[in-house]
């Protein structure tokens, strides 16, 4: 049984959780539960821009882990 529709969404949400929790989380929360970074920042007791910034670090590290299979170089 699949939870996504392709192959591909399920190597996606793979890859997101073997990220780092404090990634996986906001990315998570973000794309998944559609949560705005203000939101999230406050859930997580954080900053906004840490959010962002964290969410700018986790598209980095899905990148390497989906590399050749969803991303261009």
């Amino acid at each position: 049984m699949s939870f996504f529709r392709s192959r591909e969404e399920n190597d996606v949400f793979c890859a997101v959780t073997e990220l780092p929790e404090k990634y996986r989380m906001v990315v998570y929360l973000y794309y998944f539960e559609e949560v705005s970074t203000d939101e999230i920042a406050k859930i997580m007791k954080v900053r906004s821009g840490t959010v962002r910034m964290q969410l700018t670090r986790a598209r980095e590290m899905l990148k390497e882990k989906l590399k050749g299979g969803y991303f261009y170089e």
